[in-house]
């Protein structure tokens, strides 16, 4: 063999060699026998010295021959910490750095602080690389706060303000139990910060009774009970940095408005206190005993909030002019107008020596149009009328001189002074106020009914019976007279009459003098001086002997429903009884729970007169009685037209109550509003002290429990829808509570 035949091979192989050196070159990896490192990584954002807020856009690229498994996030020093990973291409997105902020270094007064963030690759073998870049995490955030109520009423509009202490990116969102706000409007704030936004909720979320659909007069307990419950306000908002926010707040949706403590002792004996429109007034003793002979001052809170507003005498102006119409606003905010609202007026006015002064015509006020409250004048708070206002009186030999306070206004109160031809509270040497109870009768006060004549049990021969009433607002005495010279007359209880409570003046007086002689009752009407004595020998008696009127309660047309015991025995006693409707004429026109002319072996609980409302066949302007009786295992509420016949309503409430008032003639602790609806005080052994809310039409709306023990507790209201109040003398408490 010749030695080129030998090299040969040699040289194929070292040709062979060049060969696959070129391939190498072609871009081919030169993977190591152990796979080599992990995935190349490109580092899109943030890139070396950035400044990025706590959520961030990232973007990385990684490329590996074996591929890419995941992509990871970390910041701070080893151990780092993992912020987020990606398993599949792209590796991008917007990051959270928020548990970053524990290992930022660095951190100045402006929130701003180093960070290092590692970006991590790892193949499908297993191998892995990493790069890091530094960069400035901004961790300020918006401080979010909102101003809503301490409670919301269901189904209630709800405006509240959201402020921050920066200014916001976008609105912020806000949510109400999960129900997103109806509307947002930003403003400017008045110190000059960033905006704050005003925040619209068109209808709260709703509680108990709002969202069953259930039979509407047998509700499950657990609907009516459920009257308050803890809901949350959250707020979500983002920075100009595009750091986000949150913001939860608790708020109580309930019926209850509020409860608030009174700064001292509640009268209730001294003087029922009153609702109005516009709050509630409380008589206030001004020592610690408290009775019905109390000396006592006004206090009054506030419908919406409970707001008190103590009496100050340094704020009574008193006029020559009447009160000012409380609902006619005169710019206070819907609370009153304003003192001398007239130019002239015919009535009397206290001096600064609070000495009454009558006048005829025209009044010069010395000081320019008010006299400041007669602090030391001898004056006592007497009552308050049905419209809220308060009569501060002073009795002189012949009469009295009084003070008429309107409700609390924002700004001087209005009172105006005259003098009444009659006796009214007195201040007693030993503190102890004396004076004959009064009868409320819209926007009158009428002290007991005075009769002459003969007297041997009723008034014969040429009797009288006359019924004087103050307005209080104007110092003017409405007085009706009635009189006969063949029917005996007879006074009733003092303090056992009613009135009517609404424009349609009308006044029943029982007789409680004697079950053989005189009318049944007597029957009044004002200003047109109505007389209507109510004869025994009417059919609706059957014959029967009256004995008593047991229930006296007004209805919104100026009439009564009138409960009256009978003795319809011949021989021996047999007690019988009928429930009838008196008319504003003073007729009889209509018999509750039977016919008339036909009797009840047992007395009723006629709970009270629905003024109104909607019931099937009923008619409204009628008015509707309320029976009450216990059917275990519930309370049974029964509603019954004039016409004697069945009820037109039952409703059924879970549990055994006691209504306090059943045996008393008139009515306390139950208030009917104008649309028909109806609230009650009732007591139960298992529950205490509970309100009941009855929608019109004697549906059952709602149970409100009192959480504490109580005593002489009442409730109070007045016709209108809007709220009722449970007043806790014992505890010296009130609950403002919603109706609807």
């Amino acid at each position: 063999m010749s030695v080129t035949s030998v090299r040969c091979p040699a040289l194929l192989l070292a040709a062979s060699s060049l060969v696959l050196s070129a391939c190498l070159d072609l871009g081919l990896p030169n993977v190591p026998p152990d796979g080599g490192v992990g995935p190349e990584l490109t580092i899109q954002s943030p890139r070396e010295g950035d400044t990025i807020a706590l959520n961030a856009p990232v973007s990385v690229d990684a490329a590996s021959i074996n591929g890419v498994s995941s992509v990871t996030v970390t910041c701070g020093g080893a151990p780092s910490t993992g912020v987020f990973t990606w398993s599949v291409a792209p590796y991008t997105g917007v990051v959270d750095f928020t548990r970053c902020t524990l290992v930022t270094a660095g951190v100045n007064d402006a929130g701003i602080g180093q960070l290092k963030l590692t970006f991590i690759g790892v193949d499908f073998q297993g191998h892995q690389s990493s790069k890091s870049v530094n960069v400035f995490l901004d961790t300020t955030t918006a401080s979010l706060s909102a101003v809503l109520p301490e409670r919301v009423v269901p189904l209630a509009a709800l405006t509240l303000t959201v402020g921050s202490d920066r200014p916001l990116l976008l609105p912020p969102t806000v949510r109400l139990a999960g129900l997103e706000a109806n509307g947002i409007v930003q403003r400017s704030n008045p110190d000059a910060g960033s905006p704050l936004y005003d925040v619209t909720f068109l209808k709260a979320p709703g509680i108990g009774i709002d969202n069953y659909g259930g039979d509407p007069y047998s509700v499950p307990f657990e609907v009516l009970s459920d009257v308050e419950r803890s809901i949350s306000l959250t707020v979500d908002a983002r920075a100009t940095n595009g750091n986000a926010s949150h913001l939860e707040q608790g708020v109580l949706l309930s019926r209850v408005l509020w409860d608030r403590l009174v700064p001292g002792r509640i009268a209730i004996d001294a003087a029922e206190p009153v609702a109005t429109p516009r709050g509630i007034q409380v008589p206030l003793a001004k020592s610690s005993t408290v009775n019905a002979t109390s000396d006592w001052l006004p206090g009054f809170f506030r419908a919406s909030d409970g707001t008190y507003v103590p009496f100050d005498p340094n704020t009574v102006l008193v006029s020559a002019q009447p009160l000012p119409d409380p609902d006619a606003g005169s710019g206070n905010g819907g609370e009153g107008g304003t003192p001398d609202g007239g130019a002239t007026d015919a009535g009397p006015i206290l001096n600064d020596a609070g000495v009454a002064l009558v006048t005829q015509g025209a009044i010069a006020i010395p000081d320019g149009g008010t006299i400041p409250f007669p602090q030391d004048a001898g004056f006592v708070a007497a009552d308050f009328d049905a419209r809220g206002n308060v009569l501060f009186t002073r009795t002189q030999r012949t009469g009295s001189d009084v003070i008429a306070l309107g409700e609390p206004i924002n700004g001087p109160r209005p009172a105006t002074g005259y003098s009444v031809p009659f006796l009214l509270d007195s201040l007693q040497a030993d503190g102890s106020v004396t004076g004959p109870p009064l009868t409320r009768m819209d926007d009158l006060v009428c002290p007991p009914d005075e009769l002459t004549g003969a007297q041997n049990g009723c008034y014969f021969g040429a009797a009288t019976h006359q019924v004087s009433c103050l307005q209080a607002a104007t110092g003017t005495v409405f007085s009706a007279v009635g009189s006969s010279s063949t029917l005996p007359l007879a006074p009733p209880v003092p303090g056992g009459t009613a009135g009517a409570f609404n424009a349609v003046r009308t006044y029943l007086s029982p007789n409680d003098a004697s079950t053989t002689c005189g009318p049944a009752w007597t029957f009044f009407a004002f200003p047109k001086n109505g007389f209507v004595p109510q004869l025994r020998t009417d059919s609706a008696f059957a014959g029967c002997a009256v004995q008593s009127v047991n229930r006296l309660l007004p209805l919104l047309d100026g009439g009564y429903a009138v409960g009256v015991t009978l003795d319809c025995g011949v021989v021996a006693a047999n007690i019988r009884y009928v429930v009838l409707r008196v008319d504003p004429t003073g007729a009889i026109t209509g018999s509750y729970l039977a016919k008339v002319g036909v009797t009840l072996a047992t007395q009723p609980l006629v709970l009270a007169a629905l003024q109104g409302g909607t019931f099937p066949g009923a008619v409204p302007a009628l008015g509707v009685v309320v029976t009450m009786r216990n059917d275990p295992p519930y309370t049974t509420f029964e509603a019954w037209s004039p016409d004697g016949a069945g009820p037109i309503a039952t409703a059924r409430i879970p549990g055994l109550y006691l209504y306090s008032g059943a045996t008393a003639r008139l009515g306390r602790n139950v208030r009917s509003a104008s649309n028909g609806s109806l609230t009650v005080l009732l007591n139960s052994a298992a529950l205490g002290d509970v309100v009941v809310q009855f929608g019109p039409g004697l549906t059952p709306r709602w149970l409100y429990r009192y959480p504490r023990i109580a005593q002489n507790s009442a409730l109070i209201g007045d016709v209108n829808d809007g709220n009722v109040y449970y007043v806790d003398p014992f505890n010296n408490d009130i609950v403002g509570l919603k109706r609807f």
